[in-house]
């Protein structure tokens, strides 16, 4: 499948199933909204990170929402990866801002940690 893109919003679809936990299915819909910024549709990536953030809100208030393995996943990192869909969308200054704040909501350690060169691709030097 490697370089076949059209599948991908279809597929991270599938994976919003509705038995899935909320943190779950905020992820499945923010690699959706991935896929349609990588696809290069600017409107059907922006409302579906606007239904991830709303998931994500909800599985952050709710004990027990996210299965251990999503321990990564919260508000501040679906932020994160808005901005790296901005960058798949040219549009460097929304991408500039979306890190921006969510840099500023995260723990020193964990912008520690997306500052580093290695790891994510969305880097606060790649975006300003």
């Amino acid at each position: 499948m490697l370089g076949q893109t059209g599948p991908m919003p279809s597929l991270s679809q599938a994976a919003q199933w509705p038995p899935a936990k909320l943190a779950v299915t905020a992820n499945a819909v923010q690699q959706e909204a991935r896929a349609h910024a990588i696809l290069g549709d600017g409107r059907a990536c922006d409302d579906a990170f606007d239904r991830a953030e709303d998931l994500a809100s909800a599985a952050a208030e709710t004990d027990g929402s996210a299965p251990p393995w999503m321990y990564f996943y919260n508000p501040d990192m679906l932020t994160m990866q808005r901005s790296l869909a901005q960058l798949y969308l040219g549009r460097e200054e929304q991408a500039s801002e979306f890190l921006e704040s969510g840099l500023a909501r995260m723990s020193p350690d964990q912008r520690t940690r997306w500052k580093r060169p290695q790891g994510s691709r969305a880097r606060r030097g790649q975006c300003v």
